[in-house]
């Protein structure tokens, strides 16, 4: 499934760097040319440019709190008697005399970088213009500079640019520069994989041309995802080795960032993570679809739409109870409503199965037994504090105290005792309302309780909440029981 809404608050929440970053950035950009353009550093600077990720507009927000960097070219005339190396060392040193940047500077092969106490850092690299004639044409010549080996290297940096703005517009809706930000994201997320961010631009750039144009393979950013992630699939699965990925205006190759190695992994994560994207967007349920999406891009992506379903849920409940009780339409109606003013008056169990698919809830993995299965259930008690002895018996639906420890424990329907020790017994528990999603405590993950048929759980939470209990058969890992779930209403 799609979900374009989700994949749209998910690049504006979490990929897309904020826009309150980027007026930080733009600020600092003006703040360093200002102080270049006003310091001793001779060479002229005709043409201040920002670069990489921040010029193409694939910048994003970095994970683990880690700095965000952009790139910046000083277009600037040549110096007569300097060498390549002296156009950064010179740079490095005009930083260092001034008391606001001297403690942020680091030089390297290309560039100098000011890093701005670990919130973001700015490469800025010198790029010499030179004017030469050629057929009564006057044309330009850019070299950026190599201090380690003290040479210039040609360089295209406003063509390589404008290549990747016509590409975004002949996909439309700047899906290119989206796919593009998700592909980066997924990389920094998973880190299983490498590849600059150069070298993927430039791959997914060739893998556009203009009969993509108002085509339907980019209608949308899902779509678009899908489209790119099966043509660098196909692209890669042609070559065993590792392919040149070519700067279209230079004799750059962007391939070096891999070893063949490094390649090899690249080609088959792709592969992977293709047919993953493939299943999410197939997927016509759509709270699969999301878990689906989540399995690529991580449990960030419709966080949102958890605390959604999680707080609308117990009006969800209501609606399926509401009509045996008429005169409580008012309560449902009301503002100050939730589900335990209505379970206090009207007996909740045995909710419809697809109430419990939320799209936090994680499912159960296990093949089902093909042979006769377990007839199991859930019991509980509630107890002043953990470990307590005999606690007083609760049924399914019924409301208990917050404050309070609860003790669930799994029966076989025969009432026979029954020895674990040849399965394995998993829980899941799932807590849905507002204080249970303001605390992001909603949980729905399933838990492994080595072979013990009891599990104690606070009680923290107003909201209806349920406790459920799965028993797989060690010996060939088949779900051989699924209990009901146990409906539990703190007050």
């Amino acid at each position: 499934m799609k979900n374009n809404r989700l994949f749209n608050d998910f690049l504006k929440n979490t990929v897309n760097l904020n826009q309150s970053r980027l007026d930080r950035l733009d600020a600092s950009s003006g703040a360093v040319e200002t102080f270049l353009r006003g310091s001793s550093w001779e060479p002229n600077i005709t043409l201040w440019y920002p670069q990489g990720s921040w010029a193409h507009k694939t910048i994003t927000k970095p994970v683990s709190g880690a700095p965000f960097d952009a790139d910046v070219i000083a277009f600037v005339q040549p110096v007569s008697g300097w060498e390549p190396r002296d156009y950064i060392d010179k740079l490095f040193e005009t930083f260092r005399l001034s008391d606001l940047y001297k403690d942020k500077v680091k030089r390297w092969s290309h560039c100098v970088t000011i890093n701005y106490a670990g919130e973001r850092k700015m490469d800025v690299a010198p790029c010499v213009v030179t004017n030469i004639e050629v057929n009564g044409s006057n044309l330009h010549q850019f070299h950026v500079c190599n201090r380690d080996a003290n040479h210039f290297e040609t360089s295209s940096p406003i063509d390589y640019t404008n290549w990747l703005t016509q590409k975004n517009a002949v996909c439309g809706s700047n899906s290119f520069r989206k796919v593009t930000r998700l592909l980066k994201y997924l990389r920094d997320i998973k880190k299983t994989f490498s590849c600059s961010s150069v070298c993927l631009t430039t791959l997914l750039a060739g893998l556009v041309s203009d009969f993509d144009k108002d085509h339907e393979d980019f209608s949308d950013t899902p779509t678009a995802l899908r489209t790119m992630m099966q043509r660098l699939d196909g692209y890669l699965s042609q070559h065993y080795f590792k392919p040149r990925v070519p700067n279209p205006f230079t004799d750059e190759d962007f391939s070096d960032c891999w070893t063949e190695a490094q390649y090899h992994n690249f080609k088959n994560f792709v592969n992977k993570y293709r047919i993953w994207i493939e299943d999410a967007y197939s997927e016509k349920d759509r709270n699969k679809g999301i878990k689906k999406w989540r399995k690529v891009f991580g449990s960030e992506f419709g966080k949102g739409e958890n605390l959604d379903q999680a707080r609308s849920f117990g009006k969800r409940v209501a609606s399926i109870f509401a009509p045996r009780q008429p005169d409580l339409a008012k309560l449902v109606a009301s503002d100050s409503y939730d589900i335990i003013d209505f379970a206090s008056v009207v007996e909740i169990d045995n909710l419809p199965s697809d109430f419990l698919n939320l799209s936090y809830v994680e499912d159960p993995i296990w093949a089902n037994s093909t042979g006769r299965g377990l007839e199991t259930f859930i019991t509980a008690t509630v107890h002043r504090q953990r470990g307590e002895g005999d606690g007083a018996t609760v049924s399914s639906g019924r409301i208990v105290k917050k404050g309070q420890e609860m003790k669930f424990r799994l029966n076989l329907k025969t009432g026979t005792f029954f020895d674990w020790k040849d399965y394995q017994i998993f829980w899941r528990v799932t807590n849905t309302g507002d204080e249970a999603a303001n605390a992001e405590q909603l949980r729905g993950d399933i838990i492994r309780e080595y072979r013990s048929a009891d599990r104690w759980e606070s009680l923290s939470y107003r909201g209806l909440h349920f406790v459920e209990a799965f028993v797989v058969r060690e010996r060939d890992s088949a779900l051989v029981s699924r209990s009901a779930p146990f409906l539990v209403a703190i007050k």
